[in-house]
């Protein structure tokens, strides 16, 4: 069966519409309409039940609704909706708001986790401030609500990212996923500390869960596990499936760029075009009749370094590894002002053939706990480091099994 149905709110009044569809055969099976106060959080539960009743289906027994402020849920959920659009810096002040305006509101307290796990991650946040933020969030989540799946999702992220506890990380996140087993979130968050553990195969059949029950809010997330495999076919492959729906998505374009720099079949010429919202360009080649490349984040002034006219350049002086070079001097400049991640500046130095750069700049990393340092194992370009004493000593420090070959 389908559900199909709408939603309005005004005046403090909600009204919601719902029918109930007979999927093979389009007839219809059932119908109702409800009238509340745009506070009563139970009309979910009281609909869920009258269609599992329609469809003579067993009704769990329904934990009573926990009182949410019907403020504190809407800042919640624009935040929640900027976490998966192109703002999702943007989404944690929402977050906050949502824990000030109810400071027992558990579901605020775990997204407001995950966001500074996220963007910190990211690399948005300095690792030595966002990730005592995400165990905080998430010891909160867990303390005001333990049967909530989100709740336990910010206390895996925290066991993975903050404490490297990894095997501890990955029970919490099945926990998680007990509780809901239909959100894709918590499929995308194991298969990322899988990859942790070089469990890989496991990972790609998590991305796959997730992908299936949805496959729109993060298109990227498969190929990203194929790529970290070393499944670049694979990868490239997912990528142009998912690019017919998004196809200047910069995070899609700028994993199928890796995709292709991994298996070293660098296209010729390139041309960089403003996409997206203005502040975006995409770097585009062409290889094989598909159009492909990697987007970068730019000034909107004419003639800045990060411009996309400069991001021509770049490539026409010095092809790829001239646009590497141009990308390690544009985040160099903006580790100034803003934190950069020293494992991210390492990759491109790493990309250019650096060693000892790269070195230095995966031990400062280390130093700050940034949680990117994680995956430096399933990064290629950091291959040519496994043979270093100093790249595997390293490794054993954070805690990893040395992948292999």
């Amino acid at each position: 069966g389908i559900v199909e149905g709408s939603v309005a709110r005004s005046a403090g009044r909600v009204h919601m519409t719902l029918q109930l569809i007979q999927a093979d055969s389009d007839s219809h099976l059932w119908a109702d309409s409800y009238d509340r106060d745009a506070d009563d959080l139970a009309l979910p539960d009281e609909a869920a039940q009258a269609i599992a009743r329609r469809l003579n289906s067993a009704v769990s027994l329904i934990t009573p609704t926990r009182y949410v402020n019907p403020a504190a849920h809407d800042a919640y959920l624009q935040g929640k909706y900027l976490w998966f659009s192109s703002a999702a810096p943007e989404s944690g002040k929402y977050f906050q708001k949502a824990i000030e305006i109810q400071p027992d509101y558990a579901m605020g307290w775990a997204w407001l986790s995950m966001y500074s796990g996220g963007a910190t991650v990211a690399g948005v946040l300095d690792p030595r401030l966002g990730m005592d933020r995400m165990e905080e969030g998430a010891s909160k989540a867990m303390q005001l609500d333990p049967n909530l799946a989100e709740a336990h999702q910010a206390m895996a992220a925290a066991l993975a990212f903050h404490r490297w506890e990894f095997v501890s990380a990955d029970q919490e996140i099945l926990r998680a996923i007990r509780l809901d087993p239909h959100n894709a979130e918590l499929y995308h968050l194991r298969s990322k500390i899988l990859i942790i553990l070089n469990r890989s195969t496991e990972a790609i059949d998590s991305e796959k869960q997730g992908m299936e029950i949805n496959p729109f809010e993060k298109p990227w997330e498969l190929m990203y596990s194929y790529l970290s495999a070393r499944r670049y076919d694979d990868a490239i492959q997912e990528g142009e499936l998912r690019l017919k729906d998004f196809p200047t998505n910069p995070t899609l374009l700028s994993l199928i760029t890796d995709g292709y720099r991994c298996r070293n079949m660098y296209p010729g010429a390139g041309t960089a075009t403003p996409t997206g919202p203005g502040d975006i360009a995409t770097f585009s080649f062409s290889c094989g009749g598909l159009s492909i490349g990697f987007a970068s984040r730019l000034d909107k002034a004419p003639g800045k370094p990060q411009s996309a006219a400069a991001l021509r350049r770049a490539y026409e002086q010095g092809g790829l590894h001239g646009t590497v070079r141009w990308q390690l001097a544009r985040r160099e400049m903006q580790s100034k002002s803003a934190y950069v991640s020293p494992v991210e500046l390492a990759s491109y130095h790493a990309l250019l053939g650096e060693r000892e750069p790269a070195l230095a700049l995966l031990n400062e990393g280390f130093n700050q706990h940034s949680p990117d340092i994680l995956y430096i194992q399933t990064e290629p370009a950091f291959d040519f480091l496994r043979a270093d004493p100093r790249y595997r000593a390293l490794v054993h420090k954070i805690g990893l099994a040395e992948a292999q070959p």
